[in-house]
C-alpha cells in the first residue's frame, strides 16, 4: 500500500517537472534528458535518431510485421468506436515510419557516425514524400 502511494507521488512529481520545463509528458521529457546527457559529454561522438510513430514493416521481415502493440492503435480504436469529432486540422499529416525503414536508417546513421560524417540529429518521417492526411483516416 505504501509503495503504491510512493509510486503515485513519483509519477505526479515527474509530470509536474516535465510540465515545468515545457514538455507535454514524462515520455518526451525523459527523451530530452537523455539527449542533454549525450550533448554534455565532452569528447563523445554521438548522433540522435528521432523517428516519427514507428509502425508495421514495409517489407522486412514481411509486409505488415510489427512486434508488440501498434503505436497508432488507440487512434484506430477511437475511429472504430465512433468518435465523431476529431480536434485536428484537415491538412495535418500523420507522421509514421515503417519499422524496417527506421531500423535501416539507424544503421546508416551508425555508419556515418563511425566514419565521422554524421549530423547531430536525424528526424525520420515520411509525410514530406508520402503524406497520410488525418482527414483521410477519420472521414
Amino acid at each position: 500500500r505504501r509503495s503504491a502511494e510512493v509510486a503515485q507521488r513519483l509519477v505526479a512529481l515527474g509530470r509536474q517537472r516535465a510540465l515545468h520545463w515545457g514538455w507535454v509528458n514524462t515520455y518526451t521529457y525523459a527523451k530530452s534528458l537523455g539527449e542533454q546527457i549525450l550533448a554534455a559529454e565532452e569528447g563523445l561522438d554521438w548522433a540522435i535518431v528521432r523517428p516519427a510513430i514507428v509502425e508495421s514493416a514495409l517489407e522486412f521481415p514481411f509486409p505488415g510485421w510489427i512486434e508488440g502493440g501498434r503505436t497508432a492503435a488507440p487512434l484506430v480504436l477511437m475511429a472504430l468506436g465512433g468518435l465523431k469529432d476529431w480536434p485536428m486540422r484537415k491538412d495535418t499529416p500523420l507522421e509514421v515510419v515503417p519499422v524496417d525503414l527506421a531500423a535501416s536508417a539507424i544503421l546508416v546513421v551508425a555508419a556515418l557516425l563511425l566514419g565521422g560524417q554524421h549530423e547531430r540529429v536525424y528526424q525520420l518521417g515520411t509525410a514530406d514524400v508520402n503524406p497520410i492526411l488525418l482527414e483521410s483516416l477519420v472521414t
